[in-house]
């Protein structure tokens, strides 16, 4: 699967039709293919390495395997997150996107883009929040702020999901900003509209490594491997921004 997101290097753009739904997810025909079958197919290698690193531990009693068992969870979501951010500008078309809002030759105005795009990763917050929130409301002893402990094991569960989201949400949006803020190497109307699809798609991933990383956590608090690859679809994407904004910082000062 990520083999097909690559072959999008070389796919040529085709013209889009603004009444269609590619007005607001304007990914090229591969891609959208690709990368939902590069997400489920990394969803179902997670499951299955994380399941098999879990009983290979339990049986041996050994963190490094264990730990090897999370890498090869991690490995997966990492190569997927290293393709799309290459391939980005290839996967992607905004010039006929309603996310813009005509040019978007300043900073100002690409970071407005990315503010649009903030309601996505906001929401899995809100998700994490509400279920918090849920538990509370249905609990006497949550209620009170005193949980017993049968109450505590789901709720702290779903605290440790709240905590991750917010301080993922954190990074994500600021690793977006400041991608956006310097905008394309190249300074032109174009180049700076296509540099835009790293934001886009790294939002993308986000929302789908975090519905992975919830259902790896809550179905299987125990084995660690199994949130592996959710988390990285969300974690990598960050740090990848964030190392091209940083290295874009000491070429201009």
């Amino acid at each position: 699967a990520t083999v097909s997101v690559l072959n999008c290097l070389s796919c040529p753009q085709p013209r889009r039709d603004p009444h269609t739904m590619e007005t607001l997810l304007p990914l090229s025909p591969k891609a959208w293919l690709a990368l939902p079958a590069c997400v489920a197919g990394g969803c179902l290698v997670d499951y299955a390495l994380g399941w098999g690193a879990q009983s290979r531990a339990q049986s041996k009693g050994d963190l490094k395997t264990m730990q090897r068992g999370i890498a090869s969870t991690v490995l997966p979501g990492a190569v997927l997150c290293a393709a799309v951010f290459g391939a980005a500008e290839q996967l992607v078309d905004l010039t006929t996107s309603g996310l813009l809002r005509g040019d978007v030759a300043t900073a100002g105005d690409r970071v407005g883009v990315v503010a649009r795009l903030a309601a996505a990763p906001a929401l899995t917050l809100l998700y994490a929040i509400n279920k918090i929130a849920s538990q509370r409301g249905s609990n006497p002893s949550l209620v009170t702020g005193t949980p017993d402990a049968g109450g505590a094991s789901a709720f702290d569960i779903d605290q440790r999901c709240l905590t991750n989201t917010h301080q993922q949400v954190v990074l994500h949006l600021a690793a977006n900003v400041a991608y956006a803020a310097f905008g394309a190497l190249e300074d032109t109307p174009a180049a700076h509209t296509a540099s835009l699809a790293v934001p886009f798609l790294n939002t993308m991933l986000f929302v789908a490594g975090r519905i992975a990383f919830f259902y790896g956590y809550t179905s299987d608090p125990g084995n660690p491997a199994r949130r592996g690859f959710g988390f990285c679809l969300t974690f990598a994407p960050s740090v990848l921004t964030l190392l091209w904004t940083a290295y874009r910082f000491i070429s201009e000062v």
